[in-house]
């Protein structure tokens, strides 16, 4: 078993779509992930085994004026 795994296989592994598995990329879901320069173009590495990072959700809280 590699160190590093693809796209699709992550999105098998968590039953999504590849194109989920690249929006949470960006996001920074999972954390060292690379982008390897390819002859066919980017490929991206996500590192194995597969970890994904809770993302926070909803609008960021507002600063409370001190008292």
């Amino acid at each position: 078993m590699s160190t590093w795994g693809t796209v699709a296989e992550a999105s098998v592994y968590f039953g999504v779509t590849r194109q989920r598995i690249n929006r949470l990329i960006s996001k920074g879901a999972f954390p060292g992930s690379r982008l390897v320069a390819t002859p066919r173009g980017g490929v991206w590495m996500i590192p194995r085994p597969f970890v994904r990072t809770e993302l926070r959700v909803g609008r960021p809280p507002k600063k409370r004026k001190n008292q």
